[in-house]
Protein backbone atom coordinates (compact mmCIF):
# COMPACT_ATOMS: atom_id res chain seq x y z
CA UNK A 1 0.00 0.00 0.00
CA UNK A 2 1.95 3.76 -0.88
CA UNK A 3 2.40 6.00 1.93
CA UNK A 4 0.20 8.51 1.66
CA UNK A 5 1.60 12.37 1.93
CA UNK A 6 -0.35 14.33 4.43
CA UNK A 7 -0.45 18.46 4.63
CA UNK A 8 1.17 19.33 7.37
CA UNK A 9 -2.13 20.61 8.68
CA UNK A 10 -3.90 17.02 7.73
CA UNK A 11 -0.86 15.26 10.29
CA UNK A 12 -1.95 17.97 12.99
CA UNK A 13 -5.31 17.24 13.24
CA UNK A 14 -5.33 13.18 12.58
CA UNK A 15 -3.03 12.90 15.90
CA UNK A 16 -5.26 15.16 18.74
CA UNK A 17 -7.56 14.18 21.21
CA UNK A 18 -10.23 16.57 22.50
CA UNK A 19 -10.19 16.75 26.05
CA UNK A 20 -13.31 18.41 28.10
CA UNK A 21 -11.55 21.94 27.99
CA UNK A 22 -11.74 21.60 24.38
CA UNK A 23 -8.13 21.09 23.96
CA UNK A 24 -6.15 19.49 21.15
CA UNK A 25 -3.99 17.07 23.00
CA UNK A 26 -1.39 16.35 20.52
CA UNK A 27 0.52 13.16 20.08
CA UNK A 28 0.59 12.18 23.27
CA UNK A 29 4.01 9.64 22.68
CA UNK A 30 5.80 13.35 21.27
CA UNK A 31 6.11 15.22 23.88
CA UNK A 32 9.27 16.73 25.18
CA UNK A 33 9.01 18.87 28.66
CA UNK A 34 5.40 19.73 28.82
CA UNK A 35 5.28 20.76 24.76
CA UNK A 36 4.47 17.98 21.88
CA UNK A 37 6.60 17.99 19.13
CA UNK A 38 6.24 17.41 15.27
CA UNK A 39 8.96 16.49 13.21
CA UNK A 40 8.72 18.47 10.03
CA UNK A 41 11.79 17.22 7.69
CA UNK A 42 14.03 15.61 9.86
CA UNK A 43 13.24 18.70 12.51
CA UNK A 44 11.26 18.66 15.29
CA UNK A 45 9.17 21.96 16.28
CA UNK A 46 7.00 22.65 18.81
CA UNK A 47 3.59 21.31 17.83
CA UNK A 48 1.26 24.60 19.39
CA UNK A 49 3.59 26.66 17.12
CA UNK A 50 3.28 25.06 14.11
CA UNK A 51 0.00 24.60 14.89
CA UNK A 52 -0.57 28.96 15.57
CA UNK A 53 1.02 29.21 12.05
CA UNK A 54 -1.04 26.70 10.46
CA UNK A 55 -3.93 27.76 11.47
CA UNK A 56 -3.38 31.62 12.47
CA UNK A 57 -0.52 33.23 11.11
CA UNK A 58 3.17 33.43 11.75
CA UNK A 59 4.50 34.09 15.21
CA UNK A 60 5.41 37.52 15.49
CA UNK A 61 9.23 38.20 15.88
CA UNK A 62 10.50 37.90 19.67
CA UNK A 63 6.99 36.67 21.05
CA UNK A 64 6.19 33.56 22.44
CA UNK A 65 2.72 31.52 22.70
CA UNK A 66 0.90 31.74 25.62
CA UNK A 67 -1.77 29.13 26.86
CA UNK A 68 -4.81 30.03 28.09
CA UNK A 69 -6.01 26.70 29.03
CA UNK A 70 -2.44 26.42 30.56
CA UNK A 71 -1.78 23.10 29.08
CA UNK A 72 1.32 22.75 26.91
CA UNK A 73 0.65 19.66 25.17
CA UNK A 74 -2.65 21.68 23.56
CA UNK A 75 -2.18 22.64 20.16
CA UNK A 76 -5.64 24.08 19.69
CA UNK A 77 -5.38 27.29 18.13
CA UNK A 78 -8.26 29.17 20.06
CA UNK A 79 -6.03 28.68 23.15
CA UNK A 80 -3.10 30.20 21.95
CA UNK A 81 -1.85 33.74 21.86
CA UNK A 82 1.10 35.66 20.96
CA UNK A 83 3.05 37.16 24.11
CA UNK A 84 6.57 37.90 25.71
CA UNK A 85 7.72 36.24 28.58
CA UNK A 86 6.62 38.63 31.35
CA UNK A 87 2.66 38.35 29.81
CA UNK A 88 3.38 34.70 30.24
CA UNK A 89 4.81 35.23 34.13
CA UNK A 90 1.97 37.71 34.92
CA UNK A 91 -0.71 35.19 33.89
CA UNK A 92 1.10 32.55 35.60
CA UNK A 93 1.39 34.98 38.59
CA UNK A 94 -2.88 36.04 38.54
CA UNK A 95 -3.07 31.78 37.92
CA UNK A 96 -1.51 31.17 41.35
CA UNK A 97 0.91 28.42 39.19
CA UNK A 98 3.38 30.17 40.64
CA UNK A 99 2.59 28.94 43.68
CA UNK A 100 4.41 25.50 43.23
CA UNK A 101 7.46 27.06 42.59
CA UNK A 102 7.60 29.14 45.80
CA UNK A 103 6.71 26.06 48.06
CA UNK A 104 9.58 24.37 49.16
CA UNK A 105 12.11 25.75 51.68
CA UNK A 106 15.22 24.30 49.77
CA UNK A 107 16.20 24.66 46.37
CA UNK A 108 16.93 21.48 44.21
CA UNK A 109 20.43 21.58 45.07
CA UNK A 110 19.27 21.34 48.99
CA UNK A 111 20.04 24.89 50.06
CA UNK A 112 17.65 26.48 51.97
CA UNK A 113 15.28 29.13 51.44
CA UNK A 114 16.47 31.80 53.70
CA UNK A 115 16.36 36.09 53.45
CA UNK A 116 19.97 35.76 53.30
CA UNK A 117 20.37 32.69 50.56
CA UNK A 118 17.37 33.76 48.53
CA UNK A 119 16.83 35.81 45.39
CA UNK A 120 13.57 37.25 43.90
CA UNK A 121 13.54 36.80 40.25
CA UNK A 122 11.44 39.96 38.66
CA UNK A 123 8.94 37.17 37.17
CA UNK A 124 8.79 36.41 40.52
CA UNK A 125 10.34 33.07 40.53
CA UNK A 126 12.83 32.54 44.41
CA UNK A 127 16.61 31.45 43.45
CA UNK A 128 18.99 30.15 45.60
CA UNK A 129 21.86 32.90 46.33
CA UNK A 130 24.62 30.16 46.40
CA UNK A 131 23.53 28.34 42.75
CA UNK A 132 23.03 31.29 41.35
CA UNK A 133 26.56 32.41 42.20
CA UNK A 134 28.07 29.16 41.48
CA UNK A 135 25.92 29.32 37.88
CA UNK A 136 27.59 33.09 37.36
CA UNK A 137 31.25 31.71 38.36
CA UNK A 138 31.28 28.88 36.35
CA UNK A 139 30.00 31.08 33.40
CA UNK A 140 32.56 33.79 33.82
CA UNK A 141 35.63 31.06 34.17
CA UNK A 142 34.07 29.31 30.73
CA UNK A 143 34.74 33.01 29.12
CA UNK A 144 38.23 33.04 29.99
CA UNK A 145 39.23 30.39 28.98
CA UNK A 146 38.21 31.62 24.68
Amino acid sequence: MPKLNLTIKERLLKDIIIDDNDCWLFKPDKVHGRYSQISIGRKMHSAHRVSYEVFVAPIPEGKILLHSCDNGRCINPAHLKPGTQKDNMDDCKAKGRMNKHNAGTHCKHGHEFTPENTYIRPEGFRQCRKCRNAASTKAHQGKKRL
